[in-house]
This record gives structure tokens, C-alpha cells and sequence, in this order.
């Protein structure tokens, strides 16, 4: 903002009003011989001051107001007109009036010069000053925008850290339990599966599920029930949208795919979720997410991979009974935490005679009766098979045992 130090008129026109009304008041009082023997001076006095006041064209102009009621005032007197040129005094009186005119309207008028000089400067300064506080403003917007960017980096750098530590475990099924924690803490999954891609492509089983009351997911998905979510995610390997528009509620809401050694190994299928986690920013965060479960899942795949015969029975492709025991506690735990429910049973064969083939024939046998998640353990001593069913409701049980007994009793003699 522009601050004048002293008091300006701009309106020239009012200036004009204001010396006329002036001299106009000074020719009244000169009418009835108000200043007597000083008219001279009072009138050197007004022009000194318009010139001084406004500056030299008002300070001439002045002159002339002068003048002009010089004149007047001896042309009501009645003295000739003509005479006036020829006379000294009153010459002498006017030159002086214009010299005093002059003068104090050039001085009046260096110094409206040197005074808008020195506006023009301050109002460069403030100017430049404004600049300064405006880039000074942006200077610490941006810094901090940049000390909030750093915080995030710094959340996500944490957060990364405590991913990659949360999933260094030395079996799969540890792993999936903290990627489960992981996609529901990092992402904002509420209802969702984790389901394993059986070989033949064309089944999804589920082995560990996140829900809430009243909700639960499927323990199985079929290509024929979901024929283009399949395509997408297990053969494209990218990640399916359901189409919201109202049909077909049992579809998940998102599927992705978890890809171990350029292969679709297990699906995350998502019921519920945040809405604003289905934007473009939503979706990188869940494929960088994923991209984190994958890799400590396929090292540790790929280490129980290499040691895979020191958890079998020689011989046999079923898991000993101390493994077993360790594959069961970690189902007690999610039926603890995720109120996940499994089945437990065991069968007793005689495997007295002719071990070799009847084993070879049994691992054949369940790999077509059972599911791929499915898990058997054999104690060797006993001749006993116990089975593990993820996701199987106990009450089943009974059924897929008497399912199996019964298809086993004309082909395996002495079951218990």
C-alpha cells in the first residue's frame, strides 16, 4: 500500500475552485478597503503560497489571478488602464509578484519531484519486500511439504522394515499367517481369503480367511462359477474387479493374484474393503503389498522345497507325526485368532505285509480323495494315518471318514 507523507490534491478542477473562490474573497475585501495600503503584500502572500502549495503551473496561474485582480481593483478605482504600463510601482509589484510565483512553484515542484523519486523507491522496497515475504511463504510451504514427504518416507521405510521382518519365518503356513495381518493392517481388507491355486487351474481352495460376524468366504471357488475372474487373475496374472453393478453379490470384490517363480501359487480374494481402496493409489498399494508377501513366500517355499525329506517318512510322501504336530498347532492358532475352523481324524491300516506297495498305492489313493491343502501325517510304528483338513468344518469329519474307509475296504485289507 502507497503512503503519502503529506496531504495531495490530485483533482486539479478543485484546485481552480479553490483559487478562485480565494481571489474572488480577496477582490470582496479589497472592495471595501479591507487591507488598505497592503492589498500589494496580501497578494504576494497568495501567490506565494498556491506556488508554494501546488507547484510552478499553479504557482503561475497564481500570478495571473493576481494580476488580473490587480487590475481590476484599479479599474474600479477608476484609473486608466493604459496608464498602468507606465507605471513604476505597480510594474515593480507585479514583477516581484511574478518572480515569487516562479520561484516557490519551482521549488514546489523539485520537491513534488524528489518526493515522487522517493515514493517510486519505497514503493520498489515494498515491492520487492512483498516478494521476499511471498517466496519466503512458498519457501515454507514447500519445506514443509518436504518434512511431511521425509515422515512418509520415513512411515513407509518403517513400515516396509516391519513387513519384511514380520514375514522371515521358516514354514509357508507362518508366513501366510503374517501376510494375512499384513494385507488386513497395511491395506484395509476386513472380509477376505487366501486360497491355493490347485494344479489342475481350475480351483481355488481356501486356507486361511480374515472375516467379521455375520461374514465368511467360500471354502472353495470353481472356474465354472467364475470363468472370466479365473482368466484375469490365475492365466493373466493381474488383478479383477467385480463390476459394481448389483449382481452376482457372491463374487469377490477383488481378486490378485501371489506369484511364486513366475507361477499363480495362491489368490487373495477381497469381500470388503474401503471404498477409496479401489482407486488407482489403492490399487499400486496392494500390488506392492503382494509383491512383499511373494518373495519371502517363494524363498521359504523354495527352502522347504530342499528339505522336504527331512520332514516326510522315509520312503513315503506323507509328513511324520512331529511335523504333523507342528502343522497342527499352527491351525489351533488360527482358529484362535481368525476363529478358522479344521478337521482332525486318523485311520489305522495293517501295513504288516507288502509295506512297500500299499504305501506307494495309499499316497496315490488320498492324492485323488483329498484336496492339495489337505495334510497327512503317518506314524510308521503305529500304522496309523492322521488327517488334517484346513477350513473343514469338524462336523464334516465323520463323513469324509466313512467316505474313505468305505472306498478303502475293498482295496486295503485289516482297517481299523
Amino acid at each position: 500500500m502507497n503512503e503519502h507523507l503529506i496531504y495531495t490534491q490530485s483533482q486539479k478542477w478543485k484546485i481552480f475552485i479553490e483559487m478562485a473562490a480565494v481571489f474572488a474573497v480577496f477582490m470582496m475585501l479589497n472592495v471595501f478597503n479591507f487591507f488598505s495600503q497592503m492589498a500589494s503584500s496580501v497578494l504576494l502572500v497568495l501567490v506565494f503560497l498556491f506556488g508554494i502549495r501546488y507547484g510552478l503551473l499553479y504557482g503561475v496561474t497564481a500570478v495571473i489571478a493576481g494580476i488580473s485582480s490587480t487590475v481590476g481593483m484599479e479599474w474600479l478605482n477608476g484609473s486608466d488602464i493604459v496608464l498602468l504600463l507606465y507605471d513604476g510601482p505597480l510594474l515593480k509589484s507585479v514583477s516581484l509578484m511574478v518572480v515569487i510565483g516562479v520561484t516557490s512553484g519551482l521549488f514546489r515542484s523539485s520537491l513534488n519531484e524528489r518526493y515522487q523519486d522517493l515514493l517510486f523507491e519505497k514503493n520498489e522496497i515494498d515491492s520487492e519486500r512483498n516478494d521476499i515475504l511471498t517466496t519466503l511463504t512458498l519457501f515454507k510451504t514447500a519445506n514443509e511439504q518436504l518434512k511431511r514427504k521425509v515422515l512418509e518416507s520415513e512411515n513407509n521405510l518403517a513400515t516396509v522394515y516391519s513387513m519384511t521382518k514380520m514375514l522371515k519365518k521358516d514354514q509357508s503356513e507362518r508366513v501366510l499367517d503374517e501376510a494375512v495381518g499384513i494385507i488386513r493392517d497395511h491395506y484395509g481388507a476386513e472380509v477376505f481369503g487366501l486360497y491355493h491355486v490347485d494344479s489342475s487351474h481350475r480351483v481355488l481352495r481356501l486356507k486361511i480367511q480374515m472375516t467379521s460376524e455375520g461374514r465368511s468366504m467360500s471354502q472353495s471357488v470353481f472356474y465354472e462359477n467364475f470363468p472370466e475372474m479365473f482368466q484375469r487373475v490365475i492365466q493373466e496374472k493381474s488383478i479383477f474387479f467385480k463390476e459394481l453393478d448389483g449382481t452376482d453379490s457372491d463374487h469377490p470384490l477383488i481378486s490378485a493374484p501371489i506369484i511364486i517363480d513366475q507361477e499363480v501359487r495362491y489368490v487373495l480374494l477381497i469381500q470388503n474393503v474401503d471404498f477409496y481402496r479401489l482407486s488407482t493409489d489403492g490399487v499400486e498399494i496392494l500390488k506392492w503389498i503382494l509383491l512383499f508377501i511373494s518373495d519371502p513366500l517363494a524363498q521359504t517355499l523354495k527352502r522347504e522345497k530342499e528339505s522336504i525329506t527331512t520332514v516326510l517318512v522315509p520312503g513315503t510322501g506323507f509328513y511324520t507325526p512331529e511335523y504333523f504336530r507342528e502343522i497342527v498347532e499352527i491351525q489351533k492358532e488360527r482358529k484362535k485368532q481368525l476363529s478358522q475352523s479344521f478337521a482332525l481324524f486318523s485311520l489305522t491300516l495293517s501295513m504288516k505285509h507288502r509295506q512297500r506297495e500299499k504305501i506307494a498305492f495309499l499316497d496315490e489313493f488320498f492324492k485323488k480323495e483329498l484336496r492339495e491343502i489337505d495334510v497327512i501325517g503317518f506314524d510308521e510304528g503305529k500304522g496309523m494315518f492322521h488327517f488334517l483338513l484346513p477350513g473343514t468344518d469338524p462336523v464334516h469329519a465323520r463323513k469324509i471318514e466313512d467316505r474313505i474307509r468305505t472306498s478303502l475296504k475293498s482295496k486295503v485289507k485289516s482297517i481299523e
